[in-house]
């Protein structure tokens, strides 16, 4: 038997001794062990040692600067009853050395973040554990042979999740063979599990201890020639998600990239438990209107943020009503978001990226949740399959369908034919087949559908002869990720990405619009490390679209003031290819121990614009202070034109790319290991907008037609950012966010206007406290600008159309009233055994405030009223984990 358990627990502790600013994307793992010699006299007198250490795990996974946190002893009692280490330390026996000789001799594979492979600092814990004493029995001669007669396993009460590192002691009072009371001790291995021999017949009491847990004791008796097999649930002495905390020295790769954790984000209020949709209170992310389901970014349109998952472009992040995202929380490891100079490993996108990291899977046993609330139901569980392969899958789908059916009435002016309703589903598998080689594949997807008719639209249009609208929206994804890192000087990532999306909707017989659209992408980066200083990114990010439209809308050749809605278009394409493809190159340079930079350029080409753009960035990144930085970093960003902008019947071929020249600097402070604070100053110049024209253009048989479209308007973005950012200490945890801006258009001819999206003041403060018991109570504030609106001045009179045409007044000279809101989120967990039970209340607008969206108007446009945002929203939730 074996004198000598190691239990690395530290893997699982906070890390420390480094600037807190992000978390780790990669944990180091041990690839090579030594085990620590039992010092003999230690052997000998029959004495036990805890021995706890700190050390840095080097960049390159090697060992340095070890030191000694905590010690203890555990000596057996003699058969007279005294102890031979009365007065003993650990240094006496030689423990502490034997374990900072088996540390310096440790191997691993250094933590990384984003990519980057980086020291950490962490500690580690050397049990050595005596084996049970001899039992000097003898039978015709012979002693009699070790058999182990009870063992167990350890469990965590409610997850089930294996605990290594307790300590396990059985213990029991003087026998008719024994004046002396007796025990032993044993340690949980990495599995959980204890094992104790040759235990006399009768009762044994038992203990269980570990830190961070309550102690556990319980009676178990001990029969003749029969093993005692046992499992223990052990209560941890918390069960919230901020106990355990990873983190490293912030990347540098774009001066500010906000990176949320599922655990974290859910449990903002306001976001119903869904760690994308809290992507809408960081900084320089404006309100779009109530259901909307838009991220404009730092004074941009929505359509200029990319939306990725692992790098993979996806048409929609929300489902219809923005409360729900299209990918729960259990699949994400993160869901980094980066407002604006992002690196040349990203490219068609002008304002922001938004990058959801999916989690890698590390079941023990099969695990699961089902929830049902008042907006949805959902089914989760992962299973492990062997050693090397896990598998994952869930599904959702939306009550809301049901709710309106139960309450519209049969005589109202809306006539719902099919009420609005959401699913999506998604299964991921990830495979290890050896240390160098990780594979994922992931599918997913989601639709929404409704449909409605209204009753009184002839009477509001007397040009509509049906008042039907007609929604289904939908896509399918499939995502292949293969990772290989053979060493710390090479490592290569590909991703492979198909789907279909698919968009049908019809309104009022003036408007279709159908596609199906095909995508195909590929993403590989190949990451050289050619020394301690300079690291090399070079890499491709293709797509092909194939799509197929078919398009019914009101003539844009007429006034829009006074459309004829009888006088409609329509065109149909089959088999539209787009190609758009993208190469990048991108060097990180620690100039010094203070300064580092990261130079890059993207060569992108779009096909069906005709078009080749070359985009340099540059990000770099000076230590200023022990605990303070600053950032900075400029670029160009080139997007392509939408495809419909690029059609002949609605748009126009010959318009161009837009381009972006943005620019951002700032200071980062971290006072505190819980406590973040930065301010981001930004600019954006926009070039080549695409605008309406009045314009005429020569087709390709040479008609002169209408222009429609034209890259005919610049823009101007400006403003700053603050984020102050407490990560869990002391039972709270909590974030203030302010964005101040300006975002002005420029259309050619015309003068100077706001932009949609401009909010000049966003402000946001949320925060959340851990009660005993497992109570959870959070608030989240927000106080908005509101947006421009173009007001309507005056109505007048067509007699043609026998209606009352509307005259507006400047554009976006008005402001919607200032937004605010406050949204309450209360949990609470019971923990079981072998599972967890979870009851939540969120009500958005607590107080009912209301918030105003637009403006309707009565007949002739001379008296109007308020379009109000959504009221309080209750939302109560009932889940189970096991």
């Amino acid at each position: 038997m074996s004198f000598l358990r190691i239990a690395p627990t530290a893997l699982l502790l906070l890390w420390s001794g480094l600037s807190v600013a992000q978390e780790i994307t990669k944990l180091p793992a041990l690839i090579e062990d030594v085990q620590p010699e039992f010092p003999e006299a230690a052997l000998r007198d029959r004495v036990a040692a805890r021995v706890k250490f700190e050390f840095t795990i080097t960049a390159t996974g090697t060992v340095e600067g070890i030191s000694l946190v905590e010690s203890s002893t555990r000596a057996e009692a003699q058969p007279d009853g005294r102890f031979l280490t009365d007065s003993s330390t650990v240094s006496d026996y030689g423990f502490v050395a034997a374990g900072q000789s088996a540390l310096e001799r440790f191997r691993f594979e250094p933590a990384e973040a984003d990519g980057e492979p980086i020291p950490v600092r962490i500690t580690y814990s050397f049990n050595f554990d005596l084996p049970p004493p001899p039992i000097p029995v003898e039978i015709e001669g012979e002693e009699v042979p070790r058999v182990v007669n009870f063992q167990g396993l350890l469990r965590e009460r409610g997850t089930r999740r294996r605990i290594p590192g307790a300590v396990v002691t059985v213990f029991r009072e003087s026998t008719e063979t024994s004046t002396q009371a007796v025990g032993f001790e044993a340690i949980s291995d990495e599995e959980g599990q204890f094992r104790f021999t040759n235990l006399e017949v009768g009762p044994w009491r038992v203990l269980v201890e570990k830190e961070g847990y309550f102690p556990y004791r319980t009676t178990e008796q001990i029969l003749i020639n029969q093993l005692t097999e046992v499992t223990y649930f052990v209560e941890a002495g918390s069960y919230n998600p901020y106990d355990v905390t990873v983190t490293a020295e912030r990347p540098f790769k774009e001066v500010q990239r906000r990176v949320l954790r599922p655990e974290r984000a859910a449990r903002i209020p306001g976001s119903f438990g869904d760690p994308i949709s809290a992507v809408q209170n960081l900084p320089g992310v404006a309100r779009a209107p109530a259901g909307a389901g838009a991220l404009p970014v730092r004074g941009s349109a929505p359509g200029d943020t990319g939306i990725l998952f692992e790098g993979i472009e996806t048409p929609f992040i929300f489902h219809f009503g923005a409360l729900r995202s299209v990918v729960p929380g259990e699949f994400i490891e993160s869901v980094e978001f980066i407002p604006g100079n992002f690196s040349t490993y990203y490219g068609r996108f002008s304002s922001g990226i938004l990058d959801v990291q999916l989690k890698d899977l590390d079941a023990e046993t099969v695990t699961g949740k089902t929830s049902i609330g008042l907006l949805e139901g959902q089914l989760f569980t992962e299973i492990p399959i062997g050693k090397n392969l896990s598998i994952a899958a869930g599904v959702r789908r939306s009550w809301i369908d049901l709710v309106i059916e139960a309450v519209a009435p049969d005589d109202g002016s809306i006539d719902i034919i099919a009420a609005p309703v959401y699913t999506d589903y998604q299964v991921l598998a990830n495979y290890r087949p050896g240390r160098a080689h990780d594979l994922r594949l992931f599918f997913f997807g989601s639709r929404d559908r409704f449909e409605f008719i209204n009753r009184d639209a002839q009477e509001a249009n007397i040009q509509l002869t049906s008042g039907g609208v007609d929604s289904a929206v939908g896509f399918n994804r499939v995502l292949l990720q293969y990772d290989y890192r053979p060493n710390q000087r090479f490592t290569n990532e590909l991703q492979i990405g198909f789907g279909l999306d698919e968009i049908a909707i019809a309104a009022f017989d003036v408007f279709e619009f159908n596609l199906d659209n095909y995508q195909w992408q590929l993403r590989d980066r190949m990451r050289f490390k050619l020394s301690d200083r300079f690291s090399l990114d070079v890499g491709t990010d293709s797509l092909i679209r194939l799509s197929d439209i078919d398009l019914l809308i009101p003539n844009p050749d007429q006034d829009p003031l006074n459309p004829d809605l009888n006088d409609t278009v329509s065109t149909s394409i089959d088999g539209q290819a787009d190609l758009l493809a993208g190469f990048y190159a991108e060097a990180t340079i620690d100039v010094s121990k203070k300064l580092s930079l990261v130079p890059g350029v993207r060569l992108d080409v779009f096909e069906r614009a005709g078009e080749v753009a070359l985009d340099p960035r540059i990000i770099a990144r000076y230590r200023l202070f022990d605990k303070w930085t600053l950032v900075g970093g400029v670029g160009s960003f080139s997007q392509p034109p939408a495809p419909q902008n690029l059609n002949e019947t609605v748009g126009n071929p010959e318009v161009s790319a837009f381009r972006a020249f943005q620019a951002s600097t700032g200071v980062e402070w971290d006072p505190f290991p819980y406590l973040g604070i930065d301010v981001t100053f930004f600019y954006k110049q926009l070039f080549d907008l695409i605008g309406t024209s009045d314009d005429f253009r020569v087709d390709d048989e040479g008609n002169t037609v209408p222009a429609l479209v034209e890259n005919n308007e610049t823009g101007r973005v400006f403003g700053l950012e603050l984020y102050v950012d407490h990560k869990f200490n002391k039972n709270f945890q909590g974030f203030l966010s302010y964005t101040l801006s300006r975002s002005t258009r420029d259309p050619e001819g015309e003068p100077t206007q706001l932009f949609d999206f401009d909010q000049t003041h966003i402000f946001v403060m949320a925060g959340s406290y851990v009660f005993p018991q497992n109570w959870e109570l959070g608030i989240r504030w927000r106080v908005i600008s509101g947006s421009p609106d173009t007001p309507i001045v005056a109505g007048s009179f067509n007699g043609n159309q026998g209606e009352y045409s509307p005259i507006f007044g400047d554009a976006n000279s008005e402001r919607l009233p200032f937004f605010h809101q406050l949204d309450i989120r209360l949990d609470k967990r019971w923990i079981y055994k072998s599972f967890t039970l979870g009851a939540f209340l969120e009500v958005l607008n607590a107080y009912n405030n209301p918030n105003v969206e637009g403006f309707t108007y009565n007949f002739d446009f001379s008296e109007r009223d308020r379009v109000q945002s959504l009221p309080i929203i209750p939302n109560l939730g009932f889940e189970a984990r096991f």
